[in-house]
């Protein structure tokens, strides 16, 4: 059977034998990959099962529908992708359709493009639901998630048990992701849900992390129950405003609740609680939300005002929450220091006076005169105590307070993270709504993932402390940043009271066996992360061997963040060599950290510098060290580097800012004449310069041309790729095990195929395909930056790099993204008429190559490109400044 007429009856399989003034035309194999076909001869329209599903309609008018058709021939998935454009109902023609293979397990992949011409149509395609066994939580069948790459196969045998599949829905993140309706699907599963694990047919969890992730292997049963005779929580009883910060919250709160393996991280007393925040009024909601967006701390209602909330006194909205435990109005059992906080410099004053003590002095000084004041004792027994006159006159100033409860933070975090448990620690809850905001609204697009989503928490206590332990890091990273190196210490005193040698032993012990990117999720991890980051506030405090002793508790055990182990050796090495002046003890830590298996070539580049220092320095060395020193050099000096890299010196004139200005970056006259003058920055200098040497297009893009190279070639091994753990949320922007060593071997067999499939294309083809690929997957949130919207760029890029190059520099990331993702030089100059391309690293009058850097550039070298390093330098230009 020929392609065309494969084709032909496909479409009749969907449309029916009759299809009213359609022609079509199969382009010829004008395909962005040219390799074997995808199906034989042998297969047969019979043997396809096709399943249509509408993924995205527009609401412009005209409007234009892009609709996905998944084929499955001989078990074979194929995604057909075709436009329409409709206006008033009516068809008025049939754009672009694309068909390509989702999951090739044994062989290679075709991609072709047709083109469909046609008439008016008045009718849109009925749409076919998906068959309910694909339909997530109504399977009745054990599922059993195995680590394969192929969706896991239902199994034969019945159960009286009904299987919630650990697989969430996948749905389309874009437009149409709030909820507006209680009839929503995702709003009566939620609540399905919580009146089962209400009843306990959902208990809560208990998981074993360990059997699950070295076995692969996840199911998850719980008893099938009718629904309706034990409800207890109505969807009647939901209230749903139209404010778009309540429909964020309540949107997030139906979406966790949607997946059964999440209501068994809450109790009973939880999922009440729950239920009342779901059923407050729409005022209560629009207000209890901006509370959540503000800081966790009082408030003091004379202060708030939302003229959004249509109310006649906030007060008595606040009254409803209050009602519900989810606020409190208590705050006379606070701290007297954090009341008096809340007053302002008037008010303090006024107090002062009243209460006949002197004001003078500012708003601290004050408040120390009222504290002392409140702790005074009583002269004589039964005499009235000074602090019940401070507390009276301070309560009246402040009037009434209003604090969101611990009770309802606890909730809240435990939603937010079990949406997103891999969230930036630096993240605010405010910082989280606007992410959140922008993917229901539509406005970011993550790409689809397997959706098999395995358990990282084992149960509600794990849960609760990994929150904990996050939001101590998130206070240890502020008070880095506003560099209160005490507070930062104090810190570091308390994560090294709860990491006992026995405690951080028994877990490393336990944890051993689970991936890398699951122990990031273990109370301990967290606990040495926080002990990590508190470093810098130990070096500040002066005294070197506290931040010795913190280095060498991080170093003694090696089942956590085992990738920062090159950079604690490292500080070690420094701290015996320059304070210290211990080259003896220097070397023998450099040379115990070079045996470590879990260092990267930077840590060792790094390490092999200094000891080579040791040597230079006129230091007494006893014959037997020097031997020894030589000795692990020449074992590491496959890693000392081969190559000279030439460079360009270029002059040019500088514009200097002021130093107080914000970056202190220095602007250069990039071309001056007698028509106009430009300036720029040193990038744009080494462009220009290059521009002169036959290289008429260039891109500043350091690190963004790998990462984008990379996110083309190998988008399906990335997001199409079961890897247990690896996605632990639909809004993320790569699998979890990019970061650790163990992403290639995750994906060996594919990540050799595809190789295999790009190493027998030449470069025009590649180029074809990945500029094809890139339009294709531009618009989704994912590491690659913005610099190649001009999708052109790319094309031109990958045909003058060629295939062994461009495979070269993936392959780098391959192994290991975490570490290469940065570092690439920072300009690509190329000439594409005569296929030519050169690789720049620009460094300015002051600047320094670091290793990284270097490395990169070595590297390339191999890969057979041609590679430079541009130096800018020039005269400066002064200001005279006449002052009247």
């Amino acid at each position: 059977m020929s392609q065309q007429t494969r084709i032909d009856q496909f479409f009749k399989s969907i449309r029916g034998n009759k299809i009213p003034n359609v022609e079509m035309e199969a382009k010829k194999m004008k395909t962005c990959v040219l390799l074997p076909q995808y199906t034989r001869e042998s297969d047969t329209m019979q043997e396809c099962e096709i399943t249509y599903e509408k993924a995205l309609q527009s609401t412009c008018d005209p409007q234009l529908i892009e609709d996905h058709e998944i084929v499955q021939c001989n078990n074979k998935p194929v995604l057909l992708s075709f436009k329409r454009n409709y206006s008033n109902g009516i068809m008025q023609n049939v754009l672009d359709i694309k068909c390509s293979t989702l999951y090739q397990p044994s062989e290679d992949v075709t991609m072709i493009e047709i083109k469909i011409k046609a008439s008016n149509d008045n009718e849109v395609p009925p749409k076919k639901i998906r068959k309910v066994s694909d339909i997530s939580g109504t399977n009745e069948n054990n599922v059993s998630l195995a680590n394969n790459n192929n969706p896991p196969t239902p199994g034969q045998s019945r159960s009286p048990f009904k299987t919630a599949s650990s697989r969430s829905p996948r749905t389309t993140v874009g437009k149409g992701q709030f909820v507006e309706s209680k009839d929503d699907d995702i709003v009566i599963q939620a609540i399905k849900n919580m009146n089962l694990a209400r009843q306990g047919v959902i208990p809560l969890h208990n998981f074993n992390l360990i059997k699950i992730y070295s076995t692969n292997t996840f199911n998850y049963q719980y008893s099938s129950v009718d629904g309706e005779t034990f409800m207890k929580y109505n969807v009647k009883d939901i209230n749903l405003s139209r404010d778009l910060n309540s429909k964020i919250l309540l949107t997030t709160i139906f979406r966790v609740f949607s997946n059964h393996i999440n209501c068994g991280y809450f109790d009973e007393n939880d999922l009440d609680f729950i239920y009342s925040i779901i059923t407050l009024p729409a005022s209560a909601q629009m207000l209890l939300v901006r509370l959540i967006k503000r800081n966790r701390t009082w408030l003091r209602g004379s202060k708030i005002k939302y003229p959004e909330i249509e109310v006649d006194d906030l007060k008595d909205t606040f009254k409803i929450l209050v009602s519900r435990s989810i606020c409190t109005f208590d705050i006379e059992s606070e701290d007297i220091t954090t009341v008096f906080g809340m007053l302002h410099v008037p008010e303090i004053n006024d107090i002062c006076k009243k209460l006949n003590i002197s004001h003078k002095g500012n708003k601290t000084c004050n408040m120390q005169k009222l504290l002392q004041l409140f702790e005074t004792k009583p002269l004589f027994p039964g005499m009235k105590k000074p602090n019940s006159s401070v507390r009276k006159y301070v309560f009246k100033k402040l009037g009434y307070c209003v604090r969101i409860t611990r009770k309802t933070w606890d909730i809240i975090d435990r939603v937010i993270t079990l949406l997103m448990p891999n969230e930036d620690p630096k993240s605010t809850t405010s910082d989280i709504f606007f992410k959140l905001q922008n993917i229901y609204s539509g406005n970011v697009i993550f790409p689809n993932n397997p959706g098999y989503h395995f358990p990282i928490f084992s149960n509600k206590l794990h849960l609760m402390s990994y929150i904990k332990l996050k939001s101590i890091l998130f206070n240890v990273l502020q008070l880095i940043e506003k560099k209160n190196w005490v507070q930062v210490r104090n810190y570091g005193k308390i994560a090294i009271q709860s990491l006992s040698e026995s405690t951080v032993n028994s877990s490393s012990l336990k944890h051993s066996a689970l991936p890398a990117y699951i122990k990031r999720y273990i109370p301990v991890h967290v606990w040495l992360k926080i002990l990590s980051k508190c470093i810098d506030g130990y070096k500040k405090g002066g005294n070197r061997n506290d931040v010795v002793e913190v280095l060498k508790m991080l170093l003694k055990q090696d089942c956590y963040m085992c990738e920062n182990r090159g950079k604690w050796y490292t500080e070690l090495a420094q701290i015996e060599m320059y304070y210290n002046k211990n080259m003896i003890k220097t070397a023998s830590i450099i040379t115990k950290a070079l045996n470590t298996e879990t260092l990267t070539q930077v840590d060792k580049v790094t390490l092999i510098e200094r000891m080579n220092k040791i040597l230079e320095k006129k230091t007494k060395l006893k014959a037997v060290q020097r031997v020894s020193i030589y000795e692990t050099l020449k074992n590491h000096i496959n890693e000392i580097s081969k190559y000279k890299i030439p460079i360009s010196t270029v002059t040019g004139l500088s514009m200097p800012v002021f130093r107080g200005a914000a970056g202190y970056k220095t602007t250069w006259c990039i071309e001056k004449n007698a028509e106009n003058v430009s300036y720029g920055s040193v990038e744009n200098v080494a462009c220009h310069y290059y521009k002169q040497q036959g290289f008429p297009n260039g891109l500043h893009c350091e690190g963004a041309l790998p990462i984008t190279l990379f996110f083309t070639l190998f988008w399906e091994e990335l997001y199409d790729v079961h890897v247990p753990g690896s996605f632990v949320t639909p809004y993320q922007e790569a699998p979890c095990d990019l970061f650790t060593p163990q992403f290639r071997a995750n994906r060996q067999i594919e990540i050799d195929r595809k190789l295999d499939i790009i190493g027998r294309l030449d470069s025009e083809s590649l180029a074809t395909w990945m500029e094809q690929k890139f339009i294709a997957i531009k618009h989704y949130q994912t590491p690659m930056s913005g610099n190649f919207q001009n999708n052109l760029r790319l094309k031109e890029i990958v045909y003058c790099l060629g295939i062994e190059a461009v495979m070269g520099i993936c392959t780098r990331l391959l192994d290991n993204y975490r570490l290469w993702k940065s570092g690439f030089p920072d300009l690509i100059v190329w000439n594409y008429l005569t296929k030519k391309c050169k690789i720049v690293e620009v460094k300015g009058p002051r600047d320094v190559l670091s290793i990284k850097q270097r490395l990169w550039l070595e590297y390339l070298v191999e890969l057979g490109l041609s590679v430079e390093i541009c130096l800018v330098q020039g005269k400066y230009v002064y200001f005279v400044f006449a002052w009247r």
